[in-house]
């Protein structure tokens, strides 16, 4: 998968460079999409650039804008896109870019190794959005997304869609640098703009993959008390982390306070601790729990190889990939016996480059409507919980460590 993404990435980006001619800045920067102000500006199909205020800012400085499709129906999605995080100075100097991203294509070499690809993503990435597949592929006749508005939320601050400052940091030499931190006020201003334009959805989707799986998780905490009378579901697709650097690089750096704005003080366990905390804090409305995962994400564990804080020697590939697997595993199960209306979608697939690993996400990639696990594909899955609203787990056997094993074995 990880190759796949290089390459489509890649592709788009000289494509869009020939395209452009002299004005490629403004293609790479995602100019050429027709902006709105409101979705009732919206005429056809497609992608629409939501303004939604000059303050606001990615990682590099750059401005934050949403993206927004106008569907025939009453229903709503928000969908956080991921990429990364910046945890310390090493990691918030180290961003994925599109131009890097391009390199690493013309080089041939495809080795997974977080720390030459990039931490985190630290421009919006618009020309990947055009790649994307499974539910924003809106011509396949299963997409049970194909007339919802959606609204895409993009990524570039390193802070899991959480920060509320300007980070400054310090090189190895002693030259300091900011990061613009503010994943946070980019997100309120553009609920604030969802609020206006999608009053009374009947049904609201909150999801994201990867960071922005964590972020879902998160924020969906407030969407569900503004939609009171919406039905609720929220997805984190492909995101299991763990580990003690989170909560210093939230409380430094990020300045997200998850305590004050939204009642869980975060923890290395972070997505898993969002959850449990609505428990403590009922929500107006019934919001069902979508989880995703496979046993051996490759990304996951390029990520937990690179981590300051974790329980195993980062060094010892096999090690990192046993500890990660059976955190996630562990973090599963406590979830779904924790009381929440909860669902899994546990998956053994495998990535046709590295047969020890398996995939990261699903929500964006067409394989939702061929792949299956235990013969149910994932976007029957995704219509058994939403459009049908009938609980239905998949994969769930393979919780067992021996089951695990036996497949990445095999």
């Amino acid at each position: 998968m990880w190759k796949w993404i290089v390459k489509g990435l890649a592709a788009l980006i000289i494509v869009g460079l020939i395209g452009a001619g002299t004005s490629a800045y403004w293609v790479l920067n995602g100019w050429n999409y027709k902006k709105i102000s409101s979705i009732e500006e919206v005429r056809g199909e497609g992608w629409r650039r939501v303004e939604l205020g000059r303050d606001l800012k990615n990682s590099d400085g750059s401005r934050f804008y949403g993206l927004a499709r106008k569907g025939s129906s009453d229903n709503l999605m928000i969908y956080f896109q991921g990429g990364g995080l910046a945890w310390n100075a090493t990691t918030a100097a180290n961003p994925m870019t599109q131009m890097g991203m391009l390199k690493i294509m013309l080089s041939g070499d495809f080795t997974l190794d977080v720390s030459r690809i990039g931490f985190y993503t630290g421009e919006i990435f618009w020309l990947s959005i055009l790649s994307q597949g499974g539910v924003f592929n809106f011509d396949h006749p299963d997409n049970l997304f194909k007339d919802w508005n959606i609204l895409y939320i993009p990524y570039a601050t390193g802070d899991l869609h959480l920060g509320r400052s300007t980070a400054t940091y310090e090189t190895k030499e002693g030259e300091a640098f900011e990061i613009h931190h503010t994943g946070a006020l980019n997100v309120e201003a553009a609920l604030d703009w969802a609020y206006t334009q999608f009053p009374n959805p009947e049904k609201v989707v909150v999801a994201g993959s990867s960071a922005g799986g964590a972020a879902s998780s998160v924020w969906v905490e407030p969407i569900a008390r503004h939609y009171a009378k919406s039905r609720i579901y929220q997805i984190s697709d492909g995101i299991h982390i763990k580990t003690d650097v989170l909560k210093p690089a939230m409380e430094t750096y990020w300045k997200a306070d998850t305590s004050t704005h939204f009642g869980f003080d975060a923890g290395p366990a972070f997505m898993e601790i969002a959850y449990l905390s609505h428990l403590d804090q009922p929500l107006p409305n019934v919001v069902r729990y979508l989880h995703t995962n496979t046993t051996y994400d490759e990304i996951g564990i390029a990520y937990m190889k690179v981590l300051d804080e974790v329980d195993v020697d980062v060094n010892d590939e096999d090690a990192v990939a046993a500890y990660w697997t059976r955190e996630m595993r562990q973090c599963v199960s406590r979830l779904a016996s924790s009381g929440l209306p909860y669902s899994v979608y546990l998956s053994d697939q495998r990535v046709e480059h590295n047969p020890e690993r398996t995939q990261h996400t699903f929500l964006t990639y067409d394989g939702i409507y061929d792949g299956e696990q235990g013969s149910v594909r994932f976007i029957d899955w995704l219509k058994a919980n939403i459009e049908e609203d009938k609980p239905l787990s998949v994969g769930v056997s393979l919780l067992e460590t021996d089951q695990v094993e036996s497949h990445r074995t095999n």
